[in-house]
């Protein structure tokens, strides 16, 4: 009997081991994809942004009237539906005016110079709505506006909703085939710990028999 339950502990040990052992690896496995996912999913996020922010946005979203050397900028009615929302800074960084996109917009900069813009170049940088918890990513880039002589900072920002989305149904996946992997294992280290420990009860009954004097025993 103490045997027969010693035989069980020590099964249910090695099992608990190789289970454990399994579930480290694939959470750690899940967790570097996961960071990798979304870094490549940024990454070429901000390459759209740079090649966007280059173009001129602004006329499918704004009616430009120039008066005096002056532009003024209005919202159109029939506007281009976008997935990125545009914003205008005057020469002197003060905000115009902003437009496009879906969903709440970014909290955007109070100003933003034109030798910010020029500094920054097209490199993406970080923009947030605090009150709707949503992360953007932005760039700028200086537009001219015919019949003036000045230069305009438009802003481009895209929400990461959807890299946190992907992210997400991935990291659903992931740990639904992760649970699988490791009940699966566990059977599987389970079957084959106790096909191994039945063939060495047979050896230990047999060399127990062959110790007690019963010489006509044989191991198979």
């Amino acid at each position: 009997m103490t045997r027969w339950w010693r035989g069980i502990s020590l099964r249910a040990k090695v099992t608990g081991v190789t289970v454990a052992v399994l579930a480290i690896g694939l959470i750690a496995t899940g967790i570097g994809s996961v960071v990798f996912l979304r870094t490549a999913l940024i990454a070429n996020l901000d390459t759209n942004l740079r090649q966007i922010v280059l173009t001129d946005v602004a006329t499918g979203l704004f009616d430009i009237t120039v008066a005096d050397g002056e532009a003024t900028f209005t919202a159109k009615d029939d506007a281009v539906r976008t997935e990125y929302f545009v914003a205008i800074y005057a020469p002197d960084g003060e905000f115009v005016i902003s437009g496009g996109g879906s969903g709440p917009e970014p909290d955007y900069p109070d100003s933003f110079t034109l030798s910010s813009t020029i500094i920054r170049g097209q490199e993406p940088f970080d923009l947030s709505n605090d009150e709707a918890g949503i992360h953007y990513h932005g760039a700028v880039a200086t537009i001219t506006i015919s019949r003036t002589r000045d230069f305009y900072t438009q802003m481009v920002v895209q929400p990461l909703t959807s890299v946190d989305r992907v992210v997400s149904t991935y990291l659903g996946i992931s740990s639904v085939l992760a649970v699988v992997a490791i009940f699966a294992g566990a059977l599987l280290t389970r079957w084959l710990v106790t096909l191994t420990f039945r063939g060495l009860g047979q050896v230990e009954a047999t060399a127990m028999e062959i110790a007690g004097g019963d010489l006509s025993q044989r191991l198979t």
